[in-house]
């Protein structure tokens, strides 16, 4: 053979290579191998779900029959599986918001495990959870489902959850990239921050789940960002997640976040999933690449990560047998009943009013709206579970019934026997119920709902009276808690709500649980709505209200701008900075236990601004006679700075269980991550050289030590 026909026929193969999208490396590599076994319509067929009929309920998406490559199949479940098969109840665990409310890893990984158990029972592969966005207004209707206000509580949460479930070969999402944290017109709503305030605090959650737990998939949000939708953002999902981040995982679209084929693949959308399924299967997608507008190569790239979560799945392991778990088991309803009652949150205890210990108890006045009922969120993360534990049941299981006073209205009852109550010294359990949270729609105000104020101050002047509150996020105590005696948020408890209240109330178990968000005296203290940037502001008119379910009347339309006035002062943030008292702050919570930090050492190891070691050691010692838990939280604090920044922020916390009169060390060791900002000049992480204050307490405004450093 000639050289120019060596020439001639390298080129052919080169060309041939190129033009079926094959990688000239790693031919070897079995998604590769994969991969040049697929047409453009099957390779097509991976990147979206199922749109016969705008089916929203099935989850799955994919798969080569021809291949013997079954399809990937996903569900909603940050708070237990949602399966639309009601022979099949799961677990119904806590929202994650009370999750994030114990401080607590170990407690998180075993939540999670549960969710991992029962996702590979049933055969599913990815889990739409857990929900990362931060508390930026106690109105968000999602709120219960996410970890609070902090990035970085959050941020580390998030990783113990993710990796768990990863260890049982279940994908992680995290949800929903990025700022989506108001649900009412989400498809409408453009999120306008900055790069800082997006760097700092709405992303950084997503930054730590991509770098340190390797998250496999992550959801697009329905909202706009800076005026573009997430899932069209070339900006959030392309040169921050992929190009900086080195995100190599999948992201998928939530179920009406994408619009349009061309626009959603360049943006840098890997799956279009629910209604917009479409977007990539009603074959437009197909003829941009036959007609060379999208390259195949870049298609294959797209199939390449989705075959990888394949991969990583154990879908493309035929040899791996799969190891069957049972639903809702023993194990798995003893870790959603502990669970809720750690993440309750003890905001008040006059005189010690709780533990109503049972020996100790003669009759309990109950009333409440609340009383029979268990509150959940609406939406995506309502389970269908085996059974539900009301309050009441809690307190009869308890208590028993004949020691039960339940009284709907004090106004229903003879003054007469009032005063017969109140002289026998009964107390007064009022189950209150806070706004209602669900996926579509938020809350219009943070006030109990129905005149419950006016019925706890009633109660308040006979009796020593303890609300018991059940809600989907902060609410107002300002109008009624003046006069209460103790007052224990519950959350959105789960299938177990009423024996974890009993056994908190009874003393069964020890409250442990901290706030994960601040709770203002009133709705106008939060910066939001200080700065009246919340509601959002319509930009068009006439502003849309509701967004379609259907392929032909759905356009991608920036209706309403939600504006981040307050940057980077986010919850306590604010509330520190600008010197508002909170009723309760950020990492507050009683215990039935008292607790002592003492010997409190910060040691600066090296003060080089680049290179930053600071070791934090200490003791805690447990000074009851009753068995519990505190939580050491280390803030850190710029003295001085180019920027504004906030006067101290979460970066380091360990929860601690003590037995009576126990004493155990605590030990934290801060780098370069805790004393750095997002510096928009060179949009990097930077440390300034100056001082630092180093605040070790309990709760942001309860500190025990604080010392000043140096970095240079």
């Amino acid at each position: 053979m000639t050289f120019n026909k060596i020439i001639v026929t390298l080129l052919i193969a080169l060309f041939t290579t190129l033009s079926r999208g094959q990688s000239s490396k790693n031919t070897d590599d079995p998604i590769n191998l994969i991969i040049n076994k697929l047409t453009v319509q099957e390779k097509v067929s991976l990147l979206h779900g199922f749109i016969s009929d705008y089916i929203p309920d099935r989850f799955e998406s994919g798969g080569i029959p021809r291949l013997n490559i079954p399809p990937i199949k996903m569900l909603d479940g940050p708070v237990g599986l949602r399966d639309f098969d009601d022979s099949q109840p799961t677990t119904a665990l806590p929202s994650t918001l009370s999750l994030s409310c114990t401080w607590d890893s170990i407690a998180v990984r075993k939540y999670a495990n549960v969710l991992a158990n029962e996702m590979v029972s049933l055969d599913k592969q990815v889990l739409f959870g857990p929900g990362i966005n931060l508390m930026r207004s106690p109105l968000g209707g999602r709120n219960f489902e996410y970890m609070g206000e902090d990035p970085f509580l959050t941020a580390t949460l998030a990783n113990i959850y993710i990796e768990e479930l990863q260890k049982h070969n279940i994908a992680g999402c995290a949800k929903h990239i990025v700022a989506n944290d108001i649900d009412g017109l989400r498809h409408f709503i453009s999120s306008k921050l900055d790069e800082r305030t997006l760097r700092e605090l709405h992303l950084f959650p997503f930054e730590k789940v991509v770098k340190e737990a390797n998250v496999w998939t992550i959801m697009a949000g329905n909202n706009l960002v800076n005026g573009v939708h997430v899932a069209e953002n070339e900006t959030i999902l392309s040169t921050i997640l992929r190009d900086n981040l080195k995100y190599d995982g999948v992201v998928v679209s939530d179920w009406r976040a994408a619009y349009t084929p061309l626009s959603s693949f360049k943006g840098g959308l890997d799956m279009s999933m629910g209604f917009c399924a479409y977007v990539y299967g009603n074959g437009d997608l197909l003829k941009l690449i036959k007609n060379g507008e999208i390259h195949e190569k870049d298609l294959n790239e797209r199939v390449y990560r989705i075959l990888r979560l394949y991969q990583r799945t154990g879908l493309l392991d035929k040899k791996k047998g799969k190891k069957i778990f049972k639903v809702n088991t023993p194990e798995h309803k003893k870790v959603a009943l502990e669970t809720a009652t750690e993440g309750m949150v003890l905001l008040k205890n006059n005189s010690n009013l709780l533990p109503l210990e049972v020996n100790n108890v003669n009759k309990i006045i109950v009333t409440g709206p609340a009383v029979s009922h268990v509150a959940f969120g609406k939406g995506s993360s309502k389970v269908k579970s085996e059974f539900s534990s009301t309050p009441l049941a809690g307190l009869i299981r308890v208590y028993g019934k004949e020691r039960l006073i339940e009284i709907k209205n004090i106004d229903d009852v003879s003054e007469q026997k009032i005063k017969e109550y109140s002289s026998l010294n009964y107390p007064v359990l009022y189950f209150a119920e806070g706004q209602q949270g669900s996926e579509g729609h938020d809350m219009d105000n943070i006030t109990l709902p129905n005149s419950q104020s006016e019925s706890i101050n009633k109660w308040n002047k006979k009796f020593k009276t303890a609300v018991v509150v059940q809600s989907a996020s902060a609410f107002e105590t300002s109008s009624w808690e003046s006069e209460t005696d103790a007052v224990l948020c519950t959350w959105y408890a789960g299938q177990s709500t009423g024996n974890a209240i009993a056994s908190v109330l009874s003393g069964q178990e020890n409250p442990g649980g901290k706030l994960s968000f601040t709770m203002a005296k009133k709705l106008e203290d939060y910066g939001p709505h200080a700065l009246e940037t919340w509601p959002p502001h319509a930009v068009v008119d006439p502003a849309p209200r509701k967004a379609s379910f259907i392929a032909e009347e759905r356009f991608a339309i920036h209706g309403y701008d939600m504006d981040y006035k307050e940057g980077v002062l986010l919850g306590y943030r604010w509330f520190d900075t600008k010197g508002i008292k909170p009723a309760y702050e950020f990492g507050f919570g009683l215990s039935y236990s008292t607790f002592k930090i003492s010997d409190i050492k910060i040691e600066v190891t090296n003060s080089n601004k680049s290179t930053p070691q600071i070791n934090i050691k200490g003791l805690i010692t447990n000074t009851s006679s009753v068995a519990g838990s505190e939580v050491v939280q280390v803030y850190v604090g710029a003295l001085q700075s180019s920027v504004v920044r906030p006067t101290k922020e979460l970066k380091a916390f360990n929860k601690i269980k003590l037995a009576p009169n126990e004493t155990k060390t605590f030990s934290f060791n801060l780098t370069k991550e805790a004393f750095s900002f997002w510096d928009v000049q060179t949009h990097n992480w930077k440390i300034e050289e100056g001082k630092y204050i180093i605040s070790v307490g309990t709760s942001s405004r309860q500190i025990t030590n604080q010392e000043i450093i140096s970095l240079d």
